[in-house]
């Protein structure tokens, strides 16, 4: 992700536009300033600036912004935030937003994922076309125990599929049709992958699918990867996230059931699976679960 927000009042922003560069009011004390990615920014106001009015978000480039940003934790909240070391260069401000209390995202910023996200084992991270030969390489070694529920391994026969996958994936970002992320130990070696697939954005549901590297399965790091997708799913908005999987797939289910989903129902011989006709078992949480 690019673009990264701030809150700010109206009356500040106003005489930054006159003065031609923006610092707030707390920028000499702790120099640097506050911002947000946009799963982040519902918790920073309500936190920061409840019950204040007049409030305006500005969307910021980083491709534009002159001044040093640094993603850091410095309050040990568990997550990174994006600080800028300056002052911010008003061109560097692509959109600006009203941002009345009760807060929402606006409807421009629901649809941005972040490219990163990290968590206490793992980090998440948007797949990009260099990772073709290290995904083969992991589908490939594992193949007779993950094609027997993943029907898109045996269509997996070279690196050049795999090339082709993270091409349509990047597609799909920019679509906003579907969001997939490398699943990499903190030391950075690959192990799977993690999607955010079949995205209704007009009733704010997704869904939720996941493979790993049978050398790292059973160890809890899908589970995380599950809790971090979910903290980006709440905080931009979505109400139900759902997971399906075979009912022969006893680890698959096993997340869900060991996560605070509820198995809401079975679609009985919903599809075929490798030559027979499979049981699909529907799990989902709410926001307010």
């Amino acid at each position: 992700m690019n673009k990264i927000l701030h809150i700010t009042a109206k009356t500040d922003w106003e005489m930054a536009k006159a003065k031609g560069i923006y610092t707030p009011p707390s920028f000499n004390k702790e120099g640097f300033i506050h911002c947000s990615m946009a799963h982040q920014i519902i918790d920073v106001a309500e936190f920061n600036f409840k019950n204040q009015n007049n409030l305006v978000l500005l969307e910021i480039d980083l491709n534009q912004l002159q001044s040093p940003v640094k993603f850091e934790d410095l309050y040990e909240s568990g997550e990174d935030f994006p600080h800028i070391y300056g002052a911010l260069n008003l061109e560097a401000v692509s959109q600006v937003f009203s941002f009345p209390t009760p807060f929402q995202l606006p409807a421009e910023l629901k649809k941005s994922f972040p490219f990163e996200i990290k968590g206490k084992r793992i980090i998440l991270k948007k797949h990009n076309e260099d990772l073709a030969g290290t995904m083969f390489a992991s589908i490939d070694e594992d193949r007779k125990r993950l094609r027997k529920f993943l029907p898109w391994v045996d269509s997996t026969k070279s690196k050049d599929d795999s090339l082709e996958y993270l091409k349509l994936a990047a597609k799909w970002w920019l679509e906003a049709s579907l969001f997939d992320y490398g699943i990499y130990t903190i030391d950075g070696i690959y192990m799977g992958g993690f999607g955010v697939h079949n995205i209704a954005w007009a009733h704010n549901r997704a869904e939720l699918g996941y493979w790993i590297n049978g050398k790292y399965e059973g160890q809890g790091y899908v589970s995380e990867a599950a809790k971090l997708i979910e903290e980006v799913l709440w905080g931009l908005g979505f109400n139900r996230i759902e997971i399906r999987c075979s009912s022969a797939n006893i680890r698959s289910a096993n997340l869900p059931q060991k996560n605070g989903y509820t198995l809401e129902g079975t679609l009985r011989q919903e599809c075929i699976e490798q030559g027979e006709y499979r049981d699909t078992l529907i799990f989902a949480k709410l926001r307010s679960d």
